[in-house]
This record gives C-alpha cells, sequence and structure tokens, in this order.
C-alpha cells in the first residue's frame, strides 16, 4: 500500500532506448517533512531487462533528523541486476554516503556493499498478506 502511494506521484524525468528515470516523492508517513523536504529519489527502469535497476534518495539541502545532529549532505544507492540470463533481479550493490554532525562532532561516513555469489535454496511459495 505504501509503495502503490509513493508511485503514483512518480513523474518521468528522461527516458531513451536502454532506460527511464523516474523521480519519487518521499511519501513515509514516518518522515518528519522537514526532512523529506530535503531528500529527493529517483527509480532508474531498464527498459529493455523490464526491471527496476536503481533507487537513490539523496538530499538537496541540509537538514536535521534529531535536535542534536545535522546532515549536510547524504545519498544512498541500490543496484539491481538479473543474477544470471532470466534468471530474477536481485540487490547487487548498495552505497550509502552523509557527512554532517552528530553531539557536536562532525562526521563522514563511506559504505559499499556488493552482493555476489547468489545461491538458490530450496523453499516453497509464501503465503501473501
Amino acid at each position: 500500500e505504501g509503495l502503490a502511494q509513493s508511485l503514483s506521484g512518480a513523474k518521468v524525468v528522461s527516458v531513451n532506448a536502454a532506460q527511464a528515470v523516474f523521480s519519487i516523492p518521499i511519501a513515509d508517513p514516518e518522515t518528519p517533512a522537514a526532512v523529506a523536504e530535503a531528500l529527493t529519489a529517483q527509480a532508474t527502469l531498464d527498459r529493455k531487462g523490464g526491471h527496476v535497476a536503481a533507487v537513490e534518495i539523496r538530499s538537496i539541502k541540509p537538514f536535521k533528523p534529531a535536535s542534536v545532529a545535522k546532515i549536510k549532505s547524504m545519498r544512498q544507492l541500490q543496484v539491481y541486476r538479473p543474477i544470471a540470463p532470466g534468471g530474477p533481479v536481485l540487490m547487487h550493490a548498495s552505497e550509502a554516503d552523509a557527512e554532517g554532525s552528530a553531539m557536536f562532532k562532525a562526521f563522514v561516513s563511506k559504505a559499499r556493499l556488493a552482493y555476489s555469489e547468489y545461491e538458490a535454496v530450496d523453499a516453497g511459495p509464501r503465503a501473501v498478506k
């Protein structure tokens, strides 16, 4: 329900033969308005593969997620790829960068994760709620 609501406000940013990029509103009801206004989100659709290739959330201005913290800039990126030709699309990489201060101490944080060597497991279908 939340995903469908967020995607209902998606707008096309650019389109070419390989991909389509959409802006997505930050519509999480638990995100404070001041934080949501400081962020922008985009999704990239792989048009040939027919799947989401990337989702990126980044700040467009500094914001305060808490009274003792200030984020000068942040970016989160998740990249998705098929694990094999014709196979399921799973997260291939995740990146997160942030710069700011918390409790009067400056910080810079960078994280990179790569996912590989996926292994199929024998599991039955899950019930849909």
